[in-house]
């Protein structure tokens, strides 16, 4: 295990900086950080991601365009650059007319085969298609089939870029998985930056909460590691070297981990940023005053990468939770020995399901994120014996009467889709105001309670 040890203050003859109680990493062994020149240009280079196996690096680079130290009047691409076989690593070309356009194309993201690329793109039409964030697929060794993320995410930036009049970003990540989503946003590009963090639910992602790990001080630069719950953000909101720091935790369930200061010598006087690692922790890559940098982590201890699973080929353990007549819960262990039989693992499925369709304001009527969520859950529930329950909601924005009734339009819209696709629904009922999810206390809450709760129990 790595030395820790807790950096409160830290003195220099020139300042006295006051650091918050988060441990910082001491490496047992050295480590050689080089920069990768053939990567970088004049220009500005951040926002890395790297490939499942460490031989490719996307990052966002302005190197075609000038007024870049402004942050005015430049556009950003997407490029790429492989690593050979000799260590060396390619010329950075773009990525191509799928992702990159003259609107800003930035903050790369890769799923855990690398066939999936999300990324930002401020196109004109970004508020209508599901922007500003979005996903393309690697077919035939071209990205193709753009398709805008929607749902909360989409929600989310057309709130705030309406409230803000623009709305700046410096870093976004999604879990290999593609559930989780985290963004470093805010009102002004060189104001303080926070972190955001947005869940797919039943297909659809959710509208993004502040990130627990966000302070009052400047956020940026974010990733999620191979096991989907470690995480790599950079921060001067808790201290550290000087500039901003490269900081680590875990974000399992909405709860974070310990927050730790990867320390010296990725964190130093400078801006250090954009930290990435591989899949095996082996190799990591980062930004340092706007340039690409490799450290080689072979002979690190565990304490700086992230999880590592154990898998083992002729032995799986697999741990199943039954329920009881009683409602006791047993645990069973299965060891599978021989290669030549297929296991089959049979368990109570729970009884009842519940998903949520949300509805814009005042309205009754479908988006095209609810129809999505509609189409999963008639996949769900055809040809099956279930009973449907509605429960429809609103915010508390207007009088009694009329959020009772607008509640009770929205069951009714969701229950005539049913009906339109051969599936009837056994119960409904609508609760207006009386029933929030959450406080309306603000917008954001109060879209989440403008809903129809939608019950799905197996009949016995």
């Amino acid at each position: 295990m790595n030395n820790l040890i807790f950096l409160c203050f830290f003195l220099s003859a020139s300042s006295l900086l006051v650091a918050q109680n988060v441990a910082v990493l001491e490496h047992k062994s050295d480590v050689v950080i080089t920069e990768l020149t053939k990567l970088n240009s004049k220009e500005r280079e951040c926002n890395l991601s790297v490939s499942p196996e460490g031989n490719r690096l996307y990052y966002m680079s302005t190197r075609e365009f000038k007024n870049y130290k402004t942050h005015k009047d430049y556009n950003s691409e997407i490029f790429y650059s492989t690593q050979h076989k000799n260590g060396s690593w390619s010329k950075p070309k773009k990525t191509g007319d799928e992702i990159n356009s003259d609107r800003n194309e930035d903050e790369p993201s890769l799923s855990n085969d690398g066939s999936i690329m999300y990324f930002q793109s401020w196109t004109v039409s970004w508020r209508r298609d599901g922007g500003p964030y979005y996903e393309v697929e690697f077919l035939d060794g071209e990205w193709k089939n753009k398709k805008g993320l929607g749902g909360g995410i989409n929600l989310f930036f057309k709130n705030e870029s309406e409230r803000n009049f623009g709305y700046a970003t410096d870093g976004m990540a999604i879990s290999s998985d593609g559930n989780l989503f985290i963004v470093a946003c805010g009102p002004e590009y060189n104001g303080n930056l926070d972190l955001y963090y947005s869940i797919k639910e039943n297909g659809v992602w959710s509208y993004p909460k502040l990130f627990p790990a966000s302070t009052l001080g400047n956020e940026r630069s974010v990733f999620i590691a191979a096991d989907n719950k470690t995480i790599y953000f950079s921060s001067n909101g808790y201290g550290g070297f000087g500039g901003m720091d490269l900081f680590k935790t875990t974000f399992e369930n909405g709860t974070i981990g310990p927050i730790l200061n990867l320390g010296k010598p990725f964190n130093t006087a400078q801006d250090d940023m954009g930290f990435v690692i591989t899949k095996d922790g082996n190799s990591a890559f980062l930004i340092r005053d706007l340039d690409i940098y490799y450290a080689d982590l072979t002979q690190l201890e565990e304490e700086i990468k992230p999880i590592q699973e154990i898998i083992e080929d002729k032995k799986n353990e697999i741990i199943i939770e039954n329920t009881t007549s009683e409602n006791q819960k047993n645990e069973k262990t299965i060891d599978f020995m021989d290669d030549d039989i297929e296991p089959s693992i049979y368990y109570n499925k729970p009884k009842q399901k519940t998903f949520t369709i949300n509805f814009d304001f005042d309205s009754y009527g479908l988006t095209e994120d609810a129809k999505s969520v509609l189409i999963l859950i008639f996949k769900e529930v055809k040809d099956k014996n279930i009973k449907i329950e509605l429960v429809g909601h609103t915010d508390n924005i207007g009088n009694d009467v009329y959020n009772s009734t607008l509640s009770e339009k929205r069951v009714n819209t969701i229950e005539n889709w049913f009906k339109e696709h051969g599936v009837e629904a056994l119960k409904t009922a609508w609760k207006g105001e009386a029933n929030p999810k959450v406080p309306n206390s603000n917008s954001q809450n109060r879209s989440e309670n403008r809903r129809v709760d939608i019950l799905i129990s197996t009949l016995k």
